[in-house]
């Protein structure tokens, strides 16, 4: 699966702090991917962890296909995010009209 970054928006209101981050998925395997699930960290110029965005998901995505996500991350502010970084959680892939989990065989090449 390959994650392109496109933009990290501010989303705040007076009383909390919330930045956006909008990204693309897109399949890159052989596998119908019946259904996947990315966490996503955010991280300061330093390199601390600044904290876990909202759990990015998606499903039915064809070899091939692309999708546009964002994920919430409450209590950051966009303009503190100087890097994102991303772990896969889950993927499910169909095979002859059985879904297997086969989260050990897929990676994430952020781009």
């Amino acid at each position: 699966m390959d994650v392109k970054r496109l933009a990290i928006v501010e989303s705040s209101t007076k009383s909390t702090y919330r930045a956006n981050i909008y990204y693309s998925v897109t399949n890159s395997s052989d596998n119908f991917i019946a259904y996947f699930e990315i966490d996503i960290f955010a991280y300061d110029g330093k390199g601390n962890l600044l904290g876990k965005c909202f759990l990015a998901n998606g499903s039915n995505l064809k070899v091939g296909d692309t999708i546009k996500k964002d994920s919430p991350c409450f209590n950051i502010k966009a303009s503190n995010i100087a890097k994102w970084d991303t772990q896969l959680k889950t993927v499910h892939v169909i095979q002859e009209k059985i879904t297997y989990e086969v989260t050990d065989h897929f990676s994430v090449n952020l781009k």
